[in-house]
């Protein structure tokens, strides 16, 4: 069994790793706790960037350009993981553009919601609006992310045998998926401690308290730094 289990959710740039989850990993672990940590966000993308899935969903009609991207797929990964990526900035547009062309393919054929290695957006629902966080929690609305989290990352997850995850919201691209698997994990996992912490909850601190609104799937939402909070939930240390 793991004492708490950290996640990373998508969407963010899939170059930028994520550190402050790293760090506190290490201080849980410091503080005798048995911790792991999962990045959601490169594992996501890797998911819908991986050939099998890309030719089921392209199907049958693949024009020049889709053919293309196909083809170079593995090397376009290739690049951006090693680096040769900046040292050849021609090189680098051009497997960009070909894993761009890529995650098209998940984007809705309305355009409502679109996906590339630099940006997230769902323009049918709002991060901003508390209906909407509570349909993608509830299994209303979903992502593109959905058949990631149902297929690979609840099992994964579950797993792990957490009694606390905490799930990292830093930013506005996160937070539909963030919830989506949030109220995933809550029907999966129902006696498992939800919590969510990052800066986007953080900045969020104020208006919640002053309309007294609470985000449902989560137990408890962590403002700030989350260290002290997260092991004193652990050792079962935390108020009420």
């Amino acid at each position: 069994m793991t004492d708490i289990l950290l996640i990373q959710p998508p969407a963010l740039k899939p170059a930028e790793p994520p550190l402050a989850l790293a760090v506190l990993l290490a201080y849980l672990k410091g503080e005798g706790l048995t911790a792991a940590a999962i990045d959601a966000n490169l594992d996501a993308y890797l998911h819908l960037l991986d050939s099998e899935r890309l030719a089921e969903r392209a199907g049958a009609a693949i024009d020049t350009n889709l053919q293309r991207a196909l083809k170079h797929r593995a090397a376009s990964l290739k690049l951006l993981r090693s680096p040769a990526a900046g040292q050849n900035f021609a090189r680098y547009t051009t497997a960009v553009h070909y894993l761009n062309r890529l995650l098209a393919l998940w984007n809705t054929e309305d355009g409502e919601e679109r996906l590339t290695l630099g940006d997230y957006q769902h323009a049918g629902l709002s991060s901003f609006a508390p209906e909407d966080l509570a349909q993608v929690a509830e299994g209303e609305a979903h992502t593109l992310f959905a058949d990631y989290f149902t297929s690979r990352l609840v099992p994964q997850i579950i797993a792990t045998r957490p009694r606390i995850i905490a799930i990292s919201i830093n930013y506005l691209h996160q937070a539909l998926p963030a919830f989506e698997l949030a109220g995933l994990l809550r029907r999966k996992m129902p006696e498992v401690l939800l919590v969510a912490g990052g800066g986007l909850v953080t900045s969020w601190q104020e208006p919640l308290r002053r309309l007294d609104l609470c985000l449902s799937p989560f137990d408890r939402l962590i403002f700030g730094p989350g260290e002290t909070a997260l092991t004193a939930l652990a050792k079962g240390e935390a108020g009420d």
